[in-house]
């Protein structure tokens, strides 16, 4: 079934995942919304994914990729070619939540985040980060596999929205969403981090 908005968004809550199957281009459109809202004037902060070629191994690695200033950090742990299951690296996330903090503080106008994944599903990853603004009325946008698609829902709790993986339809929902940001919007609907159902720090450590 598509994934369509929500019954009081458009936009209300700003805070939209795109849902999309494995082998969709969601890498490249996240960077054009990016580049498309940056020449409009709209302050992005956020993540993308890559792949890269490591020298080192000759292997290529995975990596977030700053939308701001460019900055590359590995996320995955290097155990071994017989290594099974998540390598996710757990630090790195850390890190990558503590750089997207600091480029929240000034004021972004718009929020980026590569994926809500596994992690996030489990509370854990850049889900506090997501939560924390959206609900300061920064307008948010992220990629959704679609098995985590119900994860996602359960998240924003009828807040935010789900939207296909469709380029004109993406770029419209941010356009609206960052012309109508800020506090009062936000207000109006009663947001607060709580309402996302969140308890966790970024990268993962349980809030005090």
């Amino acid at each position: 079934m598509e994934p369509t908005t929500g019954p009081a968004n458009e936009v209300g809550v700003p805070l939209a995942g795109i849902v999309f199957e494995a082998g969709d281009p969601i890498n490249q459109l996240l960077l054009r919304v990016a580049e498309a809202l940056a020449a409009d004037g709209v302050s992005v902060a956020g993540v993308v994914q890559a792949r890269v070629n490591d020298p080192a191994t000759g292997r290529s690695n995975l990596v977030l990729r700053g939308l701001r200033d460019g900055w590359e950090l590995p996320i995955l742990e290097e155990r071994g070619q017989q290594a099974k299951g998540c390598r996710l690296d757990s630090r790195a996330i850390t890190d990558v939540a503590g750089r997207l903090e600091r480029e929240l503080a000034p004021g972004a106008g718009f929020l980026i985040v590569n994926r809500f994944g596994r992690a996030e599903a489990e509370g854990q990853g850049l889900r506090h980060l997501l939560a924390r603004a959206a609900s300061e009325g920064i307008p948010v946008i992220a990629g959704v596999r679609q098995d985590y698609a119900a994860a996602w829902a359960a998240f924003h709790g009828g807040l935010g929205v789900a939207l296909p993986p469709d380029p004109e339809r993406v770029l419209a929902w941010c356009r609206r969403a960052a012309a109508g940001a800020g506090a009062p919007e936000r207000q109006r609907h009663g947001m607060s981090a709580p309402a996302f159902g969140s308890d966790q720090a970024p990268g993962g450590r349980r809030a005090p």
